[in-house]
């Protein structure tokens, strides 16, 4: 079976021919680590979006939640989050608002996560035609970047 990637808005780290070459157990670490790598930038747009106002938000589904809604859980975390603001502010070396540069980062999050989340279902369909689960499937893994095989 030779299925090649053909198009995609962002670079793949691996050809799907080379995956089908690989163990299981190797597309399962690589599976395991990309979602994990998921997760991560989804907690991390999640802590950034408390540091955008509300009316800055425009009801964006990367940026919900407030400041003002979360659990922070002690007042030590809630110090901690004041420092982290002013530390942003420093970096962005302005008058205090890095709002834009916020969401900014949280939409090339969005778009990372996007990637990785096509390379998953690429490694997971590749396993299922290496345990010949799936001979030929019904339907290639949908994709939101372009990657078509």
């Amino acid at each position: 079976m030779d299925l090649e990637i053909q198009q995609s808005s962002t670079p793949q780290p691996f050809k799907f021919n080379d995956v089908l070459q690989w163990p299981v157990d190797m597309i399962d670490e690589h599976a395991a680590r990309l979602e994990n790598s998921i997760r991560h930038l989804r907690r991390t747009n999640d802590e950034l979006a408390a540091f955008i106002p509300k009316e800055q938000r425009s009801g964006d589904s990367a940026v919900e939640g407030s400041f003002e809604s979360q659990t922070i859980g002690s007042r030590d975390a809630e110090i901690q989050a004041m420092e982290d603001d002013e530390q942003l502010r420093r970096l962005g070396n302005d008058s205090g608002d890095d709002s834009e540069m916020l969401l900014g980062v949280i939409k090339e999050n969005e778009y990372t996560i996007a990637s990785q989340q096509e390379r998953v279902a690429l490694l997971k369909y590749a396993k299922s035609i290496k345990l010949g689960e799936a001979a030929q499937p019904a339907q290639n893994p949908s994709t939101t970047t372009g990657l078509s095989i």
